[in-house]
Protein backbone atom coordinates (compact mmCIF):
# COMPACT_ATOMS: atom_id res chain seq x y z
CA UNK A 1 0.00 0.00 0.00
CA UNK A 2 0.89 3.60 -0.80
CA UNK A 3 0.97 6.08 1.98
CA UNK A 4 -2.72 7.60 0.66
CA UNK A 5 -4.19 3.93 -0.14
CA UNK A 6 -2.63 3.40 3.94
CA UNK A 7 -4.40 6.37 5.01
CA UNK A 8 -7.86 5.43 2.96
CA UNK A 9 -7.24 1.85 4.84
CA UNK A 10 -6.60 3.28 8.41
CA UNK A 11 -9.64 5.56 7.47
CA UNK A 12 -11.61 3.23 6.78
CA UNK A 13 -11.03 0.49 9.56
CA UNK A 14 -10.97 3.95 11.69
CA UNK A 15 -14.91 4.06 10.38
CA UNK A 16 -15.11 0.68 11.99
CA UNK A 17 -13.70 0.40 15.47
CA UNK A 18 -13.96 4.08 16.66
CA UNK A 19 -15.95 2.92 19.63
CA UNK A 20 -13.10 0.99 20.92
CA UNK A 21 -10.94 4.03 20.56
CA UNK A 22 -9.80 6.05 23.91
CA UNK A 23 -11.60 9.61 24.05
CA UNK A 24 -7.93 11.39 22.81
CA UNK A 25 -7.18 8.52 20.08
CA UNK A 26 -10.07 8.83 18.85
CA UNK A 27 -10.07 12.89 18.63
CA UNK A 28 -6.68 12.67 16.94
CA UNK A 29 -7.56 10.31 14.62
CA UNK A 30 -10.69 11.46 13.65
CA UNK A 31 -9.15 14.64 13.20
CA UNK A 32 -6.01 12.61 11.11
CA UNK A 33 -8.26 10.55 9.06
CA UNK A 34 -11.44 11.94 8.43
CA UNK A 35 -11.23 15.85 8.81
CA UNK A 36 -7.55 15.48 7.27
CA UNK A 37 -6.34 17.44 9.28
CA UNK A 38 -2.18 17.56 9.23
CA UNK A 39 -0.03 16.40 12.36
CA UNK A 40 1.41 19.99 12.91
CA UNK A 41 -2.11 21.52 13.05
CA UNK A 42 -3.04 18.57 15.55
CA UNK A 43 0.03 19.53 17.75
CA UNK A 44 -1.30 22.75 17.89
CA UNK A 45 -4.74 21.95 18.32
CA UNK A 46 -3.87 19.97 21.39
CA UNK A 47 -0.92 21.48 22.64
CA UNK A 48 1.04 18.17 22.16
CA UNK A 49 4.53 17.51 20.25
CA UNK A 50 3.98 16.46 16.40
CA UNK A 51 5.89 13.45 17.50
CA UNK A 52 2.96 12.95 20.22
CA UNK A 53 0.72 13.09 17.75
CA UNK A 54 2.38 10.74 15.38
CA UNK A 55 2.98 8.00 18.11
CA UNK A 56 -1.04 7.93 18.57
CA UNK A 57 -1.25 7.63 15.06
CA UNK A 58 0.93 4.64 15.04
CA UNK A 59 -0.78 3.25 18.33
CA UNK A 60 -4.37 3.97 16.76
CA UNK A 61 -2.71 2.05 13.30
CA UNK A 62 -1.78 -1.00 15.43
CA UNK A 63 -4.86 -1.25 17.59
CA UNK A 64 -7.02 -0.97 14.36
CA UNK A 65 -5.36 -3.15 12.51
CA UNK A 66 -5.26 -5.58 15.67
CA UNK A 67 -8.98 -5.36 15.74
CA UNK A 68 -9.67 -5.89 11.89
CA UNK A 69 -7.62 -9.16 12.07
CA UNK A 70 -9.06 -10.32 15.05
CA UNK A 71 -13.64 -9.05 14.06
CA UNK A 72 -12.81 -8.65 10.57
CA UNK A 73 -15.80 -5.98 10.32
CA UNK A 74 -14.45 -4.65 7.20
CA UNK A 75 -13.31 -7.65 5.30
CA UNK A 76 -16.74 -9.25 6.17
CA UNK A 77 -18.38 -6.21 4.86
CA UNK A 78 -16.61 -5.90 1.76
CA UNK A 79 -17.44 -9.22 1.13
CA UNK A 80 -20.82 -8.86 1.73
CA UNK A 81 -20.94 -5.77 -0.65
CA UNK A 82 -19.60 -7.48 -3.56
CA UNK A 83 -22.43 -10.36 -2.57
CA UNK A 84 -25.07 -7.82 -2.34
CA UNK A 85 -23.88 -6.02 -5.90
CA UNK A 86 -23.62 -9.91 -7.15
CA UNK A 87 -28.01 -10.06 -5.97
CA UNK A 88 -28.92 -6.81 -7.16
CA UNK A 89 -27.25 -7.74 -11.12
CA UNK A 90 -30.14 -9.83 -11.29
CA UNK A 91 -32.80 -7.19 -11.84
CA UNK A 92 -35.43 -9.01 -9.59
CA UNK A 93 -37.51 -6.00 -7.69
CA UNK A 94 -37.85 -8.31 -4.37
CA UNK A 95 -34.19 -9.26 -4.06
CA UNK A 96 -33.55 -5.07 -4.79
CA UNK A 97 -35.76 -4.93 -1.50
CA UNK A 98 -34.22 -6.95 0.51
CA UNK A 99 -30.77 -6.46 -0.49
CA UNK A 100 -31.49 -2.71 -0.04
CA UNK A 101 -32.54 -3.32 3.65
CA UNK A 102 -29.93 -5.64 4.27
CA UNK A 103 -27.26 -2.69 3.27
CA UNK A 104 -29.20 0.04 5.30
CA UNK A 105 -28.93 -2.52 8.39
CA UNK A 106 -25.77 -2.73 7.24
CA UNK A 107 -24.87 0.93 7.39
CA UNK A 108 -26.71 1.65 10.68
CA UNK A 109 -24.60 2.76 13.94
Amino acid sequence: MTYSNDKFYYADLYMFYESLLTDKQHDIAYDYYIDDISMGEISDNYGISKAAVSDQIKRVNELLTHYEEKLGLRKKYLLRKHEYEQALAYNDSRITNIIQSLIDIDEMK
